[in-house]
């Protein structure tokens, strides 16, 4: 027991101390953040505030934006930037929002329908789609170009690489 707290126990600031593990791996206490339900008198609106909290905790724009803000980020400086995924336009558009003046040039592939003609008003970069879940023609292009870029940058060049689900899909190479 940690802080004289008795297992699964809820702390009064809002914390919950579990121990966890199973009989054949050890045991360790994981904290986990309480979420209140104090001023929702409704428990559906309660719900539907969590997974909105939850959605917006992970969205790819924020996120990336997020990241490159923390001080173990990427130093400044130019780089290339690789996104790939259904998510692929919000984590560019994430970049575009901290460090749109390091880009130099990259490509973006993302899902058919998901493509942003801003993103490409606000960085150097070229958008490819590809259809997910099932690759064609367009997913090999896409696996195409990103090796074409690659073979185009300096052997130095640094790049920021973003990948979400629907990757596997979208570029391919045979």
């Amino acid at each position: 027991h940690t802080g004289g707290c008795p297992r699964n126990s809820v702390w009064p600031w809002g914390f919950m101390r579990v121990w966890c593990g199973s009989p054949s791996a050890s045991k360790t206490w994981k904290t986990f953040r309480l979420i209140s339900t104090v001023g929702y008198p409704d428990p559906r609106e309660a719900l539907r505030a969590f997974h909105r909290a939850g959605i917006a905790a992970v969205e790819g724009r924020a996120a990336v934006a997020r990241a490159l803000n923390e001080p173990s980020a990427i130093p400044h400086g130019p780089f290339h930037l690789l996104a790939i995924g259904k998510a692929a336009v919000a984590m560019a558009h994430g970049v575009a929002d901290q460090r749109a003046d390091d880009v130099l040039g990259g490509r973006v592939v993302t899902r058919c329908g998901y493509a942003d003609a801003d993103l490409t008003r606000r960085l150097p970069v070229e958008v490819l789609t590809a259809p997910h879940p099932v690759p064609d023609e367009r997913s090999l292009a896409a696996g195409q170009a990103l090796v074409d870029y690659l073979d185009d940058t300096p052997n130095d060049a640094r790049f920021v690489c973003l990948i979400s689900g629907g990757a596997s899909s979208l570029v391919e190479q045979l």
